[in-house]
């Protein structure tokens, strides 16, 4: 009889039970940066409920509607308010947005952050004055920055039609 070399077969069958056991007992439920990745793409992000408040501050809510099976954690935003018109001809920037501390966005539902912006009075004034002239004309707001989403940073862009 002849005898076959079974090393190959051997080295799979060890591989295969390695990462089997990786994925059951030492790290169950791993997720891969390309996962979170996938995940974060599918996320949508609302900007909605814009306010003045007294003084110089805007109020303005985030909503992040969360498609996936897997809940996420958004550790960090932050960025800047822009008021954009004629065609990004006219850039103000309204302010500085920051918001620090875990929020836990659940699978399949929405979550809503509220957020406070104090504006810069000049870029107020300059807006308002170009704004009444009708110089603003398809006026929206944008906000660019990053979101720091299972302690991956990735951009933000999110525009608000006025």
């Amino acid at each position: 009889m002849e005898r076959r070399d079974n090393t190959a077969l051997f080295l799979g069958g060890g591989v295969l039970v390695l990462v089997l056991l990786w994925r059951k007992v030492v790290k169950p439920g791993a997720v891969t940066p390309v996962q979170t990745l996938n995940y974060i793409s599918r996320l949508r992000f609302i900007i909605s409920g814009v306010k003045f408040k007294s003084g110089n501050n805007l109020e303005f809510e985030l909503f992040i509607e969360n498609p996936n099976e897997r809940k996420i954690l958004v550790k960090s935003i932050v960025g800047e308010l822009y008021l954009e018109g004629n065609q990004k001809k006219t850039i103000y920037k309204l302010g500085t947005v920051s918001r620090y501390g875990v929020t836990e966005v659940k699978a399949n539902a929405e979550t809503k952050l509220p957020f406070s912006v104090r504006l810069k009075i000049l870029q107020l004034v300059g807006a308002l004055s170009d704004w009444a002239a009708g110089k603003l004309k398809n006026r929206f707001l944008r906000f660019i920055g990053t979101i720091n989403i299972d302690g991956q940073l990735y951009p933000l862009n999110i525009t608000y039609q006025i």
